[in-house]
């Protein structure tokens, strides 16, 4: 699915601005769609109005930090 994106967004490493114009997968384009932060270009997938009232779910990955100490 191709895509115009509405605004600025982050998504799994990539960052997309307005405007911008990229193929993604079905779920990932239904996805921006559905919240409002792109658009079809073939217009099989209708835009959701942008609500920032609504609560979204963010995947986010953990993150381990490991710090070692050597002391001589």
């Amino acid at each position: 699915m191709q895509v115009k994106f509405l605004e600025q967004i982050k998504h799994q490493g990539n960052n997309y601005e307005a405007d911008d114009v990229a193929t993604v997968d079905d779920q990932t384009g239904a996805y921006f769609c559905s919240n409002g932060w792109a658009e079809d270009l073939s217009g099989s997938v209708p835009t959701a109005e942008r609500d920032v009232n609504r609560r979204v779910t963010l995947d986010v990955d953990s993150a381990k930090q490991n710090t070692r100490a050597e002391i001589k």
